[in-house]
């Protein structure tokens, strides 16, 4: 079964953070956009195997 998760980047003064709306409570953040990618993919992964 697919699901699909849709992901909000919120750019900060110097970060990025990101929030799966569907999915309460998580969220993680970034330096970059490439590393706030790899950090929601292990957030969403964590939290939808739990």
């Amino acid at each position: 079964m697919l699901f699909v998760y849709p992901a909000i980047f919120h750019k900060e003064a110097e970060s990025y953070w990101v929030e799966f709306p569907d999915l309460k409570g998580c969220n993680t953040y970034g330096s970059t956009i490439p590393e706030a990618m790899e950090m929601a993919q292990e957030a969403l992964l964590s939290k939808i195997q739990a």
